[in-house]
C-alpha cells in the first residue's frame, strides 16, 4: 500500500520511522529495498535525530554515513570526563558535523572571562566507495594512525580510546621540548614553565596511549540554594582555572562544588566546597567584612537574615585577601557559611576549612577560603559546553 502513494509521501512516511524500522522495511522486497535507499530519507532522519544537515555528493552518501557512523556511534555523542589521569581530568566533546563525527578536547580558559579552547582529537567518517569506517587521529601529543575506539553500547556511560605505535618524542630532545611548550601554551597561555605545569604535562604525555572516559551527567537535581545547578569554571590560584559541577553529592547533604577537572591538591571527582541549607543568609556588617580577623570573630557568633528573592547585601573583599580573579561586585544576592576542602600535594591529609559561599547572580558566585586568605570567582559555562549537542 505504501508503494501506491506518491514518491514524496513515501519518503515523508519513512522519514518518520526509527532507523531500525527502516532497515526492516527494506527487507520486505526489492521495491521497498530500493525505496529505502533514497538519500532524502536519511537526510531527513539525520536532521530529526541529530539536528545535522547533510548533503549528498558524489563522494558522500548520507545513507551510508547515517547507517555506519551516526547510528552506531549515537551513544558516544555528548560530553565525557577523562578518568585515567591521577589528579587531573579533562572534558571531551563528541558532536556531529556535516560529514563526520568530531571528538574535541575542551581546554578550560586561561582567564576566567575567556572561552574554552576546542582542540580536535579524533575524526570518524566513511566515504561512499570505502567499506570501512575511518578514524583520523588529530592529536599532536599522540601522533599515530592506529586508533581504536571502544564506544558505549546500550546506553553505557564508558568510552575508551586506545592509540598504539605512538611516536616517541623523548628520542629527540628538541621535539620533546616543542611538544611540551605547545601543551603549556594551550593549557596555561604560554606562561613560564613551573613545577605544576611540568607535572601536568608529564602525566598527560605518559598517558597518551589510553584515554578512558565516563559520561558527564548534565541532568541536575534541585539544590537548596537560589542559584541553578550546572557547570562552572573557577580560579584556583597556581593551579589555574578549573571546572566544577555545582550539584548535590551523595556524600553529604546540601550543595557541593564537585571538581570536574582537578589538581594534585584536590583531584577531579572530589568535593571542592560544600554548603548546607540555603534558607538563612549571613548578614555580615561592613566592618566585619573588611578584614579577616573581624570576619572570623563574626562567624563564631553569626547573625542571619531569611533569604528572599529581592535580597541585596553589601559585599566587600577583606583586606589582605587575594582575589584569584577580579570581582567586580559590591552587592550580592546572598551569602552562606560553607566548608572548603584543602589538602597537601598528592591529596594527602585532606580536611575542610571554614569558608563563605557568595551568590552575585544566576551565573556567578564566589567562594572565600578564609584560612587561605583567598577568594575565587566562578562563572557558569554550561551553555558553552553543550552548544551544538
Amino acid at each position: 500500500m505504501l508503494l501506491e502513494f506518491p514518491a514524496e509521501l513515501q519518503v515523508r512516511i519513512l522519514s518518520n520511522l526509527p532507523a531500525p524500522d527502516i532497515s526492516t522495511v527494506s527487507q520486505v522486497n526489492q521495491s521497498f529495498h530500493k525505496l529505502c535507499q533514497e538519500e532524502t530519507i536519511w537526510l531527513n532522519l539525520a536532521w530529526k535525530d541529530f539536528k545535522v544537515k547533510l548533503k549528498t555528493t558524489e563522494e558522500f552518501s548520507p545513507r551510508i554515513f547515517y547507517q555506519s557512523v551516526l547510528y552506531p556511534y549515537r551513544k558516544a555523542l555528548g560530553l565525557w570526563q577523562r578518568q585515567n589521569l591521577k589528579y587531573y581530568s579533562s572534558i571531551m566533546k563528541v558532536s556531529v558535523r556535516s560529514d563526520h563525527l568530531l571528538f574535541e578536547e575542551m581546554i578550560p580558559p586561561v582567564e576566567l572571562r575567556e572561552q574554552f579552547t576546542f582542540l580536535p582529537f579524533l575524526q570518524v567518517y566513511r566515504n561512499r566507495l570505502d567499506q570501512t569506517i575511518k578514524v583520523k587521529n588529530l592529536s599532536k601529543i599522540a601522533l599515530s594512525n592506529q586508533v581504536k575506539i571502544i564506544k558505549p553500547v546500550s546506553g553505557g556511560d564508558n568510552l575508551t580510546v586506545i592509540i598504539s605505535n605512538i611516536e616517541d618524542h623523548t628520542m629527540n630532545p628538541s621535539d620533546w621540548r616543542q611538544v611540551m611548550l605547545d601543551f603549556i601554551s594551550i593549557v596555561a597561555g604560554g606562561v613560564e614553565i613551573n613545577d605544576l605545569l611540568l607535572m601536568r604535562f608529564v602525566q598527560t604525555y605518559h598517558s597518551r596511549a589510553l584515554y578512558s572516559y565516563s559520561k558527564l551527567n548534565l541532568s541536575w537535581p534541585e539544590i537548596p540554594l537560589p542559584i541553578r545547578p550546572g557547570i562552572f569554571v573557577g580560579s584556583y590560584g597556581p593551579h589555574g582555572v578549573e571546572v566544577i559541577n555545582l550539584t548535590r553529592d551523595s556524600s553529604r547533604p546540601g550543595t557541593c562544588g564537585v571538581k570536574v577537572t582537578g589538581d594534585p591538591n584536590v583531584p577531579f571527582g572530589q568535593v571542592s566546597f560544600h554548603i548546607g541549607s540555603g534558607e538563612q543568609c549571613l548578614r555580615i556588617p561592613r566592618e566585619d567584612q573588611e578584614n579577616l580577623p573581624n570576619l572570623v570573630s563574626f562567624l563564631e557568633n553569626p547573625t542571619f537574615v531569611q533569604y528572599q528573592d529581592n535580597l541585596e547585601i553589601d559585599f566587600f573583599t577583606p583586606a589582605g585577601c587575594a582575589e584569584r580573579a577580579s570581582i567586580p561586585y559590591n552587592k550580592c544576592k546572598g551569602r552562606w557559611m560553607c566548608e572548603c576542602q584543602v589538602a597537601q600535594h598528592g591529596f594527602r591529609d585532606p580536611s575542610f576549612i571554614p569558608g563563605n559561599f557568595i551568590i552575585f547572580n544566576q551565573d556567578e558566585f564566589a567562594v572565600l577560603f578564609i584560612e587561605l586568605a583567598s577568594i575565587s570567582l566562578f562563572r557558569r559555562v554550561t551553555p558553552e559546553l553543550t552548544r551544538g549537542l
